[in-house]
C-alpha cells in the first residue's frame, strides 16, 4: 500500500497547477487513470491474490473471481500438477468432452472452462492479478509506497495535455516516464536474490 492517500496526491497534483479550482474533475479522473496505468505495467505483488476451489463432479465451467484481471496459472493441488492454458480456438474445435482428469483450461470472459468434466473433488488453486481499483478520500494507494510520485506525475501530465499545455506536459511527461524506468520490476529483484543464493552454494 501507498504512503500517501488519495487526498494527499490530489493536493500535491493542485499544487502544481497553481491550486487551480476549476479542474477537480480532471484532476479526479487523471490520477485515477495514472494509477490504472501503473498498475498494470508492472508485476505488484500488492495486486496478486490465490483463489482456493473444489471440483464439482461431472462440471468443467468455473466462474472467476469478481476482482480477477489476468490469470497466473491454474494448479490441481490434490493431483500435484500445473494445469495447461489452452486457446479457446482449440476447445471451440474438440468434439463431445468426457469425464477425465484435467489437464487445460481456455478462459472465456469471467468463467474458465475445462478441458474435460471433472471425475472427482480435488482441490484447484488459481493464482491471479487483481483489477487495479479505484481509490479516494483518506484511501491510500493499492500500489507500494515508491510508486506515489509516479502517480502524481502521470496525474500532472495528463490534467495538461487536457487544459492544451502541451509543451509542459511533454516536460512533465518524459519525467514521469523516467521514473516509471528507473523502477525495478519485482522479478527482476528476486532474481537476482535467487542468483546471489545459488552463488553462494557454490561457493561452498
Amino acid at each position: 500500500m501507498g504512503d500517501l492517500t488519495y487526498d494527499q496526491i490530489e493536493t500535491e497534483v493542485k499544487k502544481e497547477l497553481l491550486d487551480r479550482d476549476d479542474l477537480d474533475v480532471v484532476i479526479q479522473n487523471a490520477i485515477q487513470h495514472a494509477h490504472q496505468e501503473i498498475g498494470t505495467v508492472f508485476r505488484h505483488f500488492e495486486l496478486e491474490e490465490l483463489a482456493i476451489t473444489n471440483l464439482i463432479v461431472g462440471y468443467r465451467r468455473y466462474t472467476l473471481p469478481a476482482d480477477l484481471r489476468t490469470i497466473i496459472t491454474v494448479r490441481d493441488e490434490t493431483a500435484g500438477r500445473r494445469i495447461q492454458k489452452e486457446d479457446y480456438r482449440i476447445f471451440d474445435d474438440m468434439g463431445i468432452f468426457t469425464s477425465g482428469p484435467l489437464t487445460r483450461y481456455a478462459r472465456y470472459g469471467n468463467y474458465i472452462e475445462f478441458d474435460h468434466y471433472a471425475d472427482s473433488t480435488n482441490q484447484i488453486t488459481i493464482r491471479y492479478n487483481k483489477k487495479v481499483s479505484t481509490f479516494s478520500g483518506s484511501e491510500t494507494s493499492y500500489l507500494a509506497p515508491e510508486w506515489d510520485e509516479a502517480i502524481v506525475l502521470g496525474a500532472i501530465y495528463r490534467v495538461l495535455q487536457r487544459i492544451k499545455e502541451y509543451e509542459q506536459s511533454e516536460v512533465v511527461k518524459q519525467r514521469y516516464i523516467e521514473l516509471v524506468q528507473s523502477r525495478t520490476d519485482p522479478r527482476d529483484i528476486e532474481d537476482e536474490d535467487i542468483e546471489q543464493s545459488l552463488g553462494v552454494r557454490i561457493e561452498r
